[in-house]
């Protein structure tokens, strides 16, 4: 039986966990805000989709207590898509997916973790489509919905965060995904290799932290 590539993120989970300190210092966060997202190959351009992003997490050391490598481990909800509006189409897409952020983080001050300061994170982000909504020309698109690929396989992500203290912060995130995101991949542009061709995400999140 073939298996969704994200079975084995709990593997991969176990096998990270021996590298948390031996204090298992974890810490609970939600994050949420807005998103602004363009598909790349879809014969548009700017980041003028707005959606949301909204998600728990967990984070824990790498390495010796104190340590400020810590494994970011998310599960959530977003929405990507893409405003096309030209002399030849006008088309709304919006696909919103589960997805689970799994990042390395680094924080760059020099006080103790939880007292904030700004962290960098990046990682990859897979997700599952649970809903493609596309309007074309206002009207519903059911031929269009159905040509986005069940999973995001391989999306970046990279994040700059700054805790006010404790508990409260911001952050910016950029997602992209590697691996095309469409069925249909006869038309678009292409990633990493030509072979790869169709239509990617390209988003930008803002939004708040709130740690406990």
């Amino acid at each position: 039986m073939k298996r969704s590539p994200l079975f084995f993120l709990p593997l991969a989970l176990l096998w990270l966990l021996p590298l948390a300190s031996p204090a298992q210092v974890f810490d609970f966060s939600v994050i949420g805000g807005a998103t602004f997202s363009q598909i790349d190959g879809d014969k548009s351009a700017h980041f003028n989709h707005i959606g949301y992003q909204a998600g728990v997490a967990t984070s824990f050391p790498l390495g010796g207590h104190g340590s400020k490598l810590r494994m970011h481990v998310e599960i959530g909800t977003i929405q990507k898509g893409s405003e096309i509006d030209n002399e030849i189409l006008s088309r709304s897409i919006s696909l919103n997916y589960v997805q689970v952020p799994l990042m390395i983080t680094y924080c760059l001050a020099d006080q103790d973790y939880h007292f904030g300061g700004l962290r960098l994170g990046a990682g990859f982000a897979p997700g599952i489509l649970f809903k493609a909504q596309v309007k074309t020309d206002g009207v519903v698109d059911a031929v269009v919905e159905g040509n986005y690929q069940p999973l995001d396989v391989l999306p970046f992500v990279a994040e700059a965060r700054y805790m006010f203290g404790r508990h409260i912060g911001i952050a910016v995130r950029y997602y992209y995904s590697l691996i095309h995101i469409d069925k249909n991949s006869s038309e678009g542009t292409y990633r990493i290799l030509r072979s790869n061709k169709g239509q990617f995400s390209n988003l930008l999140f803002c939004g708040l932290y709130l740690r406990f």
